[in-house]
């Protein structure tokens, strides 16, 4: 990944950490619905709501928008999820989420060159995946029809994850996170 001037990749500091200074708030965490319920019978995503706390320091990728960056979250999260020993089964479906909320990210949170910022870390509740980027517009559910070809990443992650949620960051951008299912292998 080095040398390509679309992407920057890396992580923070040698080992993938970063100190975390986030007040945490106790959320209900709940889920947002399940396949078949229209958009408006869904509750309401938690939001504006700081994801779990970290019991670990997360492990932080940043990457520019481009098609590239969406690859690369994956193998990060994947490297990431392997050596905190999740099952391969959980590992799969994480890699699923991450894979959808980078590409929301990059299609509905970021101009082309933005920076998009992967975290991961463990909480007392699961492994938590969260994705920075400087919109605020909120996330969106989408109806679910037979026809549409996009549209279908939140739910996706809804029904993949024990809860998910956005918050707005005070520097400007959200921060959308999910808590994964995941055990030990």
């Amino acid at each position: 990944m080095t040398g390509d001037d679309r992407m920057v990749c890396g992580f923070v500091r040698d080992v993938g950490r970063m100190p975390v200074t986030t007040a945490f708030v106790s959320p209900s965490i709940s889920r947002t619905g399940r396949f078949g319920y229209r958009v408006s019978q869904l509750p309401e995503v938690t939001m504006n709501v700081p994801p779990p706390p970290a019991i670990t320091e997360p492990s932080t990728l940043l990457v520019r928008s481009a098609p590239e960056a969406i690859k690369a979250a994956r193998d990060f999260a994947r490297r990431w999820l392997e050596v905190k020993g999740i099952d391969h089964a959980a590992v799969q479906v994480g890699l699923l989420v991450v894979n959808e909320l980078v590409t929301n990210a990059y299609r509905h949170g970021s101009a082309p060159g933005d920076v998009i910022s992967v975290r991961l870390y463990l909480s007392e509740v699961g492994p938590v995946a969260e994705v920075r980027d400087g919109s605020d517009a909120e996330p969106r559910a989408r109806p679910l029809t037979l026809d549409s070809f996009t549209g279908r990443g939140l739910a996706i992650v809804s029904e993949l994850t024990k809860a998910w949620g956005f918050r707005r960051l005070a520097s400007g951008g959200k921060s959308v996170y999910a808590v994964l299912n995941g055990g030990a292998a």
